[in-house]
């Protein structure tokens, strides 16, 4: 019984949440687009700063899958 609710649950809350994570990512291209331009800028390394005392981002993305908090 509580199997199925869950799967009720999960299933129903699947479309609206991909379709909000397909608005908000076409939120933030239009955002960068509409900032920087919507071609070259972002292929080149100057748009990619790091944050001072943080980890440098591509080392962050490419860092070892065991540390990586997403799970597959």
């Amino acid at each position: 019984m509580i199997y199925d609710a869950d799967e009720e649950l999960r299933i129903s809350l699947a479309w609206p949440l991909a379709q909000n994570e397909l608005a908000l990512r076409s939120s933030v291209a239009h955002a960068i687009a509409t900032e920087h331009g919507a071609c070259k800028t972002y292929l080149e390394q100057a748009f990619y700063t790091d944050s001072p005392g943080h980890e440098p981002t591509v080392e962050s993305l490419v860092g070892c899958p065991e540390s990586s908090p997403v799970t597959m």
